[in-house]
């Protein structure tokens, strides 16, 4: 927020001065009165950056209100829909008269399409609803809507509902594998190993929650979705589709449109006090799911499993916080069925450049962040990442490596903003969000 200084005069010796002037004998002599007034100043003060600060004052004001306005609707309300939670933590849910708050939000990827959008929060005593519309242009299109109902304060039980719209173009595929050019699943054309095809997806999502808390730090939820995907990725003539890349049929989901139901149970212990800036505590989550198709005989058929840890130790400052993270991801393949490759499991904690996509993940972070003024702070870090067939066959000595630096954005209960650049040998890979991430970072239901 802002610092406004101001300066005070000093308005008791002035108002005693003024006193005693009123008060002197009447009987003064009259050439005083005709002598001009001695008041000790040479010559009126001025200040050369009046007019200078005024400007810039103007030029700040979007900005600054924005800032404030952020602070202001996620300090709250905000931080019942949290993204990076399992479940939200009842006590960040909102108290009181009922409040709505409307900001605006802003994200970019590298290979990705910058998008602009806002966000509506509405909070009462017991309910919290979200709906968000980001645009980045004629084919990237985002909507999506929440509501979570707690029952009572006395009862760590909660509903929640969501749906999502969402078209996107310039996604990426470049194979599976930690090395898809030398990976002999990837059946590439001749002369086409390495390179990546380009397509659009379109796509419709529901989720329902429901959470529980049965101690403070422990978080069970059990979710269960419908997820819908189509892709086109018709040669327009400045990419690659994936039968110029791939032979004809070979890349699993690329051509028919995919209907899942997905369920999960999720277990989550977090000792940290709260979500926003840097704190202290243990991370711990596991989770197990079953996917079908809806059909009478389901073409695809998948289960999930993995979980991540990580431990958050304040260095030299309780605001200066060591923090390292692993995170492993996996998926089954059932009865014999195909796996899109939309299904296979992604790596969004890997900050650098690049996508891997496969049957296993493993991704590990080393984070430095640091608080250096309210709710503002940097952070350095080191990411690792690989993915396999299997977990025997992860390259565990052959990570992919980036390392970076970012500045973050915070509110009591939630991160608000964040930018970040990281390079390694894939190249220079940045991310910017300001307001509320649209995706979650650390749960199935959201980030395929």
């Amino acid at each position: 927020m802002p610092h406004r200084y101001a300066r005070f005069p000093c308005v008791g010796i002035a108002a005693a001065l003024i006193a005693g002037m009123v008060a002197l004998p009447t009987s003064a002599r009259a050439d005083d009165d005709e002598a001009p007034s001695t008041t000790g100043i040479a010559r009126p003060a001025s200040d050369g950056s009046n007019s200078l600060r005024t400007l810039g004052s103007a030029a700040l004001f979007l900005p600054r209100e924005t800032l404030s306005l952020l602070f202001l609707g996620t300090s709250t309300a905000a931080a019942i829909l949290q993204d990076n939670s399992t479940v939200p933590r009842f006590g960040n849910l909102a108290t009181g008269s009922t409040r709505l708050y409307v900001f605006p939000t802003l994200f970019a990827e590298t290979n990705a399409t910058f998008s602009v959008g806002a966000r509506m929060i509405g909070a009462s005593d017991h309910a919290a609803t979200s709906l968000r519309v980001g645009i980045g242009g004629l084919k990237d299109t985002e909507i999506d809507t929440r509501v979570l109902i707690r029952i009572s304060e006395e009862i760590p039980l909660a509903f929640g509902t969501e749906s999502l719209f969402l078209r996107s173009s310039n996604n990426e595929y470049a194979g599976i594998g930690q090395d898809p050019e030398t990976d002999a699943r990837n059946r590439f054309r001749t002369g086409s190993a390495g390179q990546t095809a380009i397509y659009d997806e379109r796509r419709e999502r529901a989720i329902a929650t429901v959470g529980g808390r049965p101690i403070r730090d422990l978080e069970i939820v059990g979710t269960l979705s419908f997820d819908r995907r189509s892709l086109d990725d018709e040669d327009n003539g400045t990419s690659l589709s994936f039968d110029q890349i791939f032979v004809p049929g070979s890349v699993a989901g690329s051509a028919l449109p995919t209907r899942l139901f997905y369920g999960e149970i999720a277990v989550r212990l977090d000792s940290r006090f709260n979500r926003g800036g840097p704190q202290k505590g243990l991370l711990l989550e596991t989770y197990g799911g079953l996917s079908n198709e809806l059909s009478d005989s389901p073409e695809v058929s998948l289960a999930r499993v993995g979980g991540s840890a990580g431990v958050f130790i304040p260095v030299l400052r309780r605001t200066n916080i060591l923090s390292p993270r692993v995170f492993l991801d996996g998926l089954i393949q059932r009865d014999g069925a195909p796996v899109p490759f939309t299904e296979l499991p992604l790596q969004p904690q890997f900050r650098g450049a690049g996508i891997r996509r496969d049957f296993v993940s493993l991704v590990g972070n080393l984070d430095y962040r640091w608080g250096f003024t309210t709710n503002v702070g940097m952070r350095v870090f080191v990411d690792g990442a690989t993915v396999g067939p299997s977990v025997d066959e992860l390259a565990i000595t052959s990570p992919r490596v980036a390392g970076g630096v970012g500045l973050d954005l915070w509110s009591t209960g939630s991160d608000l903003g964040s930018f970040a650049i990281a390079g390694g040998p894939d190249g220079l890979a940045f991310h910017l969000s300001f307001g509320l991430s649209s995706g979650f970072s650390d749960d199935r239901q959201h980030r395929d």
